[in-house]
């Protein structure tokens, strides 16, 4: 039957009830669905989401590099410092502010890359997605995020193999 019609919901995650505020990200089996339901239940407070994505997800072939600075602590912030005339520090203004990080893959499949990747490439002008480099492991550094340059994969003449950096900027969630 039509679940928007006859109210046969499939359940894609189970229930939970969440400690806190942090981040949450499930992971279901790909289905194909002609509608997606969150269910908010009421537990000592009423519930609140602030943003929900639903979409594909995408495990990057080996990782983040050595070197990658998670999103939630990649703090950008441009800053006016005004002296006065005789040289007096005059306090700090915050003129613009947010987080950044680069997500860079090497020696990437040929394959693997215009299969998985090239269509997130394609799609991110403009795009917004959720990135958590390592949920299992660090379920709080995750960042709602955008692409804010125009990466360009570069491919090895010799092996065929892509490199790609994605500059993303975002919010900590």
């Amino acid at each position: 039957g039509d679940p928007l019609v006859d109210g046969d919901w499939v359940e894609l995650v189970a229930a939970q009830l969440l400690a806190d505020d942090s981040p949450a990200l499930f992971r279901f089996v790909a289905t194909t669905l002609i509608g997606l339901r969150l269910k908010l239940a009421a537990a000592a407070t009423a519930p609140q989401a602030a943003i929900f994505r639903a979409g594909t997800l995408l495990v990057l072939k080996y990782g983040v590099l050595s070197g990658y600075v998670p999103i939630s602590y990649g703090r950008n912030v441009d800053v006016l410092a005004p002296r006065a005339q005789n040289g007096d520090y005059l306090g700090q203004v915050t003129l613009t502010g947010g987080l950044k990080s680069t997500i860079e893959q090497r020696n990437l499949d040929p394959a693997w890359y215009r299969t998985n990747l090239e269509p997130l490439r394609a799609a991110a002008p403009g795009a917004t997605f959720f990135w958590a480099w390592s949920p299992q492991d660090y379920p709080a550094e995750v960042g709602y995020c955008w692409v804010t340059n125009n990466p360009i994969p570069n491919m090895s003449q010799l092996t065929g193999e892509m490199d790609i950096a994605f500059d993303i900027g975002g919010i900590a969630i």
